[in-house]
């Protein structure tokens, strides 16, 4: 849950809105989205999927295996279960490889815009 709530939170700084699941996203609210948007747009969208990705794979580790949701539901199954069990392991990989793309986009990506702005000073 704590993972799931800090790519929230990455969410909410990405789009300006506090809880948005990423299905509404506007130049307008104050959100990084709006600044990437406007120098990539492919960039932009590419971001907020892999901020998505990254929510539904971690909400599988804990959730009911609905992968169209960022939602943690059903019957929630801790973290030290999950990682004892072969399929829970499928899931956690999963996961880390979710954020480590999103990861890479921010660092590779993202920052470079950021270093071309007096964001930088």
């Amino acid at each position: 849950t704590d993972f799931f709530n800090n790519i929230q939170s990455t969410m909410n700084v990405y789009t300006g809105v506090q809880g948005l699941d990423g299905t509404s996203v506007s130049d307008t609210d104050n959100g990084v989205f709006a600044f990437v948007n406007g120098s990539n747009a492919t960039l932009a969208i590419r971001l907020l999927n892999e901020i998505i990705a990254a929510q539904k794979s971690i909400a599988l580790i804990k959730g009911d295996g609905d992968a169209t949701t960022t939602e943690i539901t059903g019957t929630a199954e801790p973290f030290r279960n999950q990682i004892s069990d072969a399929a829970g392991r499928a899931l956690i990989q999963t996961a880390i490889n979710a954020v480590n793309t999103l990861q890479a986009t921010l660092e590779n990506d993202v920052l470079p815009l950021v270093g071309t702005t007096g964001f930088s000073n």
